[in-house]
């Protein structure tokens, strides 16, 4: 039985299909094409083993040189030979990049979880509401503390079935979205030290040394993507910055490599931990926000996610000027809550309102004085949304309200492509001729049309 199925954007035009079957004996075999008869000649895919405590098996392939605003479909096989029903994905373009974002989940019994990790029944319902409210979805960002499972499980093997039950709840979004996670201090606080998620997940290898020991040879604690025209990076917040620190230099050479990059016109970093924030039970944290906070501004972030406190809010765009460290001097840039143009600094947003429960707030940090929009205790999921020179973004509650919404534009950036209008062709009540000149239209200007076979018609839309 395929239980788990899940996207992961590796490139531009390369993304992979990880799927879970709790056999063992599976033909490892991809259908997929361009429509939904799966024209494309099956592909065989890798196996890979479960963690310790789990069972069944994963089966992973990346499908390459895909074309950018192209939706493709597929089906993955099942133990039994047959196929999993058709589902679809898009490659996005620079004309829309559809982005949801959301952090601090958990999972319920609701969906299989020994015991409820998040408020019962509100990971669920968060699923459920994105699923139904968002019909494109090109990726979603979680920013960490994903299932919890540390929570309720002391050994490796207890908490395999939270793990797993947390997979199967978010597969109505992952089987049609790259599903990119960034690692939260839960995540970190499994007895193997991430590698519970990080050993299911199938993500853009850094093609680093990992300083972390635990996290061995694997290469995937931090990464970065491309959408369209915006880059992404995921960072680990649970470690300590310093100087030439392999993580630290690889989100400075990434985003600094992007600025002579024509083709990345956005920059999106986001982690679990936050630099600015709040929220009444964890503090903003001052050695991240003095390396990655100032690695940010100097590679022209437009938003940073973040998460950890269970709350949503939203920051002024910020100036952070490094002193002795950790101290930095702050300052807002722009008063106005937005919508922006052309803001010359990031802004910083905290998400955690995934499924876990929630967190109340404080009035009496410097951070307060840095807010556009106050925390709001309620569990939520951010949008953001790219089409050409402008980004939009709305933060929807668990009611499905909008209870933010701001934007960025820049005015440096072309707009995007709009799809040509209709021509109609008015031409004569003469036997055969509407089609003849709709047909060359056509094949003349390439243009995708509908022609009705009717010879008498006067008009004709191309």
């Amino acid at each position: 039985m395929i239980d788990q199925i899940f996207l992961a954007a590796q490139s531009a035009v390369s993304v992979s299909i990880t799927w879970h079957t709790t056999g063992i004996a599976n033909p490892n075999l991809v259908a997929w094409g361009a429509t939904s008869s799966l024209e494309q000649p099956l592909a065989t895919a890798v196996p890979f083993p479960v963690p310790s405590g789990s069972s069944g098996s994963y089966h992973t392939i990346t499908l390459a040189g895909l074309t950018l605003g192209q939706a493709y479909f597929y089906a993955v096989s099942d133990d039994d030979g047959t196929f999993s029903p058709v589902k679809s994905f898009t490659i996005p373009d620079r004309n829309r990049v559809v982005i949801v974002a959301y952090g601090d989940q958990g999972v319920s019994t609701l969906s299989g979880a020994p015991a409820d990790t998040g408020e019962p029944g509100f990971p669920e319902k968060m699923i459920s509401l994105i699923n139904s409210k968002e019909p494109l979805i090109h990726c979603i960002l979680a920013n960490g503390d994903l299932s919890y499972a540390n929570k309720r499980a002391a050994t490796l093997d207890a908490c395999q079935p939270y793990i797993d039950a947390w997979f199967r709840m978010i597969r109505p979004v992952t089987e049609r979205a790259a599903f990119m996670p960034s690692m939260g201090n839960h995540d970190m606080l499994t007895p193997d030290h991430y590698l519970s998620y990080l050993n299911r997940f199938v993500l853009p290898p850094n093609g680093l040394v990992d300083n972390v020991p635990a996290v061995g040879s694997n290469q995937e604690r931090f990464y970065a993507f491309r959408l369209g025209s915006v880059l992404i990076v995921s960072i680990d917040s649970n470690n300590e910055y310093g100087e030439g620190d392999p993580q630290n230099l690889f989100l400075n050479n990434t985003l600094q490599a992007s600025l002579t990059d024509p083709s990345v016109e956005w920059r999106i970093v986001f982690f679990h931990h936050p630099c600015f924030t709040n929220g009444a039970n964890h503090s903003p944290e001052d050695y991240l926000k003095w390396y990655v906070g100032e690695i940010c501004q100097r590679g022209k972030v437009d938003i940073v996610v973040q998460a950890h406190n269970h709350l949503y809010e939203r920051f002024h765009p910020l100036n952070i000027v490094q002193g002795i460290k950790p101290a930095t001097t702050v300052t807002v840039v722009d008063t106005s809550g937005g919508p922006y143009t052309d803001p010359t600094r990031p802004i910083y947003a905290t998400t955690g309102g995934g499924g876990a429960f929630l967190y109340n707030f404080v009035t009496t940090r410097p951070d307060w004085n840095y807010k556009a929009v106050p925390p709001l205790v309620t569990h939520h999921y951010m949008r953001l949304e790219v089409t050409g020179d402008l980004l939009s973004i709305q933060t929807i509650d668990e009611n499905g309200a909008i209870i933010d919404s701001t934007s960025i534009r820049k005015t440096s950036l072309a707009p995007p492509i709009q799809p040509p209008p209709p021509i109609t062709v008015t031409v004569p009540n003469v036997e055969g001729m509407a089609e003849a000149i709709a047909l060359t239209t056509l094949s003349n200007a390439g243009l995708v049309a509908s022609v009705s076979n009717r010879i008498n018609s006067d008009t004709v839309l191309v």
